[in-house]
């Protein structure tokens, strides 16, 4: 039932996939994952409050559930708490450093944030995980350029055209 309802988050579908997980943690109402991906399901249908209810449930289920905290750090943007929700990416960054979801997230809220040196070290550590991205390549240019990195910001850019082709 999660895997079914996670299969659903089409917009035409949301509501079987919320009705499935429902179903889901009533099976196994210890299963963070259920709780998770409802909130996800919630907050496509911009209920960040009952979202943010549920995505807690599934952190007291299991507190180092790496997707809930990216859930969480989503459910903020939404509501426009940064602080917040770099809060959330943060952890997730802690328990697992290697997260890509987290990190290329962190780093669009450092640049929104006008943190640029922030958002490089972010950038870097995402081009490291998945170095095949183009999408990394063409924010660490933006930030480069605006760091007056201009030769760094032309290497990147060429690295975004050739991912993006990929």
């Amino acid at each position: 039932l999660i895997l079914r309802g996670s299969l659903y988050y089409n917009p035409k579908q949301l509501e079987r996939a919320m009705k499935d997980l429902h179903k889901a943690i009533q099976l196994l109402p210890d299963d963070p994952a259920a709780y998770q991906l409802l909130a996800e399901a919630l907050l496509r249908k911009g209920n960040t409050a009952d979202a943010l209810k549920n995505v807690d449930l599934a952190l007291k289920k299991e507190s180092s559930y790496v997707p809930a905290y990216i859930t969480l750090g989503d459910i903020h943007m939404a509501d426009s708490h940064i602080e917040r929700a770099v809060e959330a990416y943060s952890r997730a960054l802690t328990i697992d450093p290697n997260n890509f979801d987290a990190r290329l997230r962190r780093a669009k809220l450092y640049m929104e944030l006008n943190d640029y040196p922030k958002a490089v070290v972010d950038l870097d550590k995402a081009a490291k995980v998945n170095p095949y991205t183009g999408h990394v390549y063409l924010l660490r240019a933006r930030c480069n350029e605006l760091l007056g990195e201009k030769e760094k910001a032309k290497q990147d850019m060429w690295k975004a055209r050739v991912f993006a082709n990929r």
